[in-house]
C-alpha cells in the first residue's frame, strides 16, 4: 500500500518546533482530485481548519502529511484512497477510491502543555504495565493462600501430635493405677 507523498513547496523545512501527535494545528488548504478538480478550500472560506493531530478529526493522510511541518511551510500532499475516503468516497464531491491532492500551509501550531503530554505518557505506561502487574498480583495471592493452607496443615499436624502425647500419658497413668 502506498503512503502519503509529501513535496515541500516553500517556507522552513527545519525548525525546533515541528508538528507532532497531540499538537493542535491550524492550516489553510486546497483540496483537488487527481484530475485537478477543486473540491474544497479553506482559503476560499477565509478561515483555516483547526484540529488536533492524532484525534482522527481529519482523514489519516492529512495528519500523516502534516507531521513534521514547521509554521509557515507549504507542502503538497498526495494522499492515496486508503488514507483518504477509501472505496466509499465522499459523495457527491469525492468519488470512490479517489487519490486526493492537498496544498497545505501550516499557519499555527499549539503544542499540548507539558503536563498533558506527561499525563498521556503516564497513562500509556500504566496501560503497558497493568497486565504484567495484575498477573504478578494474582500469583502473589495464590502463593499467600497456598502458604496459609500449608501453615494450617502443619499446625493441625502439630496439634494432633500433642493430643496423641497427652493421650499416651493419660493411658500410661490409667495403666499404672
Amino acid at each position: 500500500m502506498e503512503n502519503v507523498a509529501v513535496k515541500h513547496m516553500s517556507g522552513p523545512e527545519e525548525c525546533s518546533n515541528k508538528v507532532d501527535v497531540g499538537d493542535v494545528v491550524s492550516i489553510h488548504y486546497t483540496g483537488k482530485l487527481k484530475n485537478g478538480k477543486l473540491f474544497d478550500s479553506s482559503k476560499e472560506r477565509g478561515e483555516p481548519l483547526t484540529f488536533e493531530i492524532g484525534a482522527r478529526n481529519v482523514i489519516p493522510g492529512m495528519e500523516r502529511g502534516i507531521i513534521g511541518m514547521c509554521i509557515g511551510a507549504t507542502r503538497v500532499l498526495t494522499i492515496p484512497p486508503h488514507l483518504a475516503y477509501g472505496p466509499n468516497g465522499h459523495p457527491p464531491v469525492i468519488p470512490p477510491d479517489s487519490t486526493l491532492i492537498f496544498e497545505v500551509t501550516l499557519e499555527r501550531k499549539q503544542q499540548k502543555n507539558v503536563v498533558d503530554k506527561f499525563m498521556v505518557s503516564v497513562f500509556q505506561f500504566l496501560k503497558l504495565i497493568s497486565f504484567p502487574v495484575f498477573g504478578v498480583y494474582i500469583v502473589y495471592i495464590v502463593y499467600k493462600k497456598y502458604k496459609r493452607e500449608d501453615e494450617q496443615r502443619k499446625e493441625s499436624k502439630r496439634k494432633m501430635k500433642q493430643e496423641r502425647k497427652v493421650e499416651k500419658k493419660v493411658e500410661k497413668k490409667i495403666k499404672k493405677k
